[in-house]
Parts: structure tokens; C-alpha cells; sequence
């Protein structure tokens, strides 16, 4: 299910829609929807990291969403060097298939952070609802 179509979507401060995917600015987090067959890699993290910046100004979430609706690959080492930008940061990856939950293993071992994997987008907001005393922006 898209964000903007679920019941959580009143969370969604901005909807920025790009060629490569529809990403979701939160007060708290950031959800992304990777469009299919898009390589998403620094060039294309880095992007979105200057539309963030631009849009929160007191410092970007540093809870990221991936929820994963289609089919995509990443490059694995973007996640070293957005850690390397933004600090730690939250990920969770809402993988329905088999073949995103397989590559979210591969991540797992380039990304040093916090990772959870979940079925649903209730399951990813409840997390985030049980656990916003681990957020903070991330002041850059």
C-alpha cells in the first residue's frame, strides 16, 4: 500500500515526487517509495539529502521508511555514506516479497545502523510510535 493512500497519511507534512521515487517528509520520519527498476545510489541519495535540508530546518529525521512497492535495486555502499552524512539513522524496510527481504540482508551487512524489518506500514508507524524517544533530528 502507498503511504499517502493509508490511514497514516496524515502524517505527511511535504510529498516531493521525483524521477526516481516519491518520498514522504514527516515532522519525525521520512518515507520513501523507490519507483521500479530505479538503481538507487549516492547520487540519488545526495539529491534527496538537499531537498531535506532544505525542508527541515531545524535538522533532518533521522527515521528512514523504505517502503518497498516495487522493485528495485540499491547500491549498497550509498548507506555508508549517508550514515557518513547524516549520522546514525533509523532504517526500517517494509519488505513484502521475497526477493526485497533477500536484499535487505545483503544491506544489512554494508549498512551500520539501526535496522528493522517489517511487513506493513502499521508495523513500521507503530514502531515509530513506541519508540520516539530515540529520535532526534540529525543537525546538519
Amino acid at each position: 500500500m502507498k503511504f499517502k493512500e493509508s490511514i497514516h497519511h496524515h502524517y505527511i507534512l511535504e510529498e516531493i515526487l521525483l524521477e526516481h521515487g516519491n518520498f514522504y517528509f514527516c515532522a519525525d520520519f521520512i518515507v520513501a517509495e523507490i519507483k521500479p527498476e530505479v538503481l538507487w545510489n549516492w547520487e540519488k541519495a545526495k539529491g534527496l539529502i538537499s531537498i531535506a535540508r532544505d525542508f527541515y530546518k531545524e535538522g533532518i529525521p533521522n527515521l528512514y521508511i523504505s517502503n518497498k512497492i516495487n522493485e528495485y535495486a540499491i547500491d549498497p555502499m550509498v548507506w555508508k555514506k549517508v550514515i557518513d552524512t547524516l549520522g546514525p539513522t533509523h532504517y526500517i524496510a517494509i519488505s513484502r516479497t521475497t526477493s526485497s527481504k533477500v536484499n535487505l540482508l545483503f544491506e544489512e551487512m554494508f549498512y551500520k545502523g539501526n535496522i528493522l524489518q517489517v511487513e506493513d506500514l502499521n508495523e513500521a508507524i507503530n514502531w515509530f510510535k513506541n519508540n520516539k524517544n530515540l529520535l532526534k533530528k540529525n543537525k546538519i
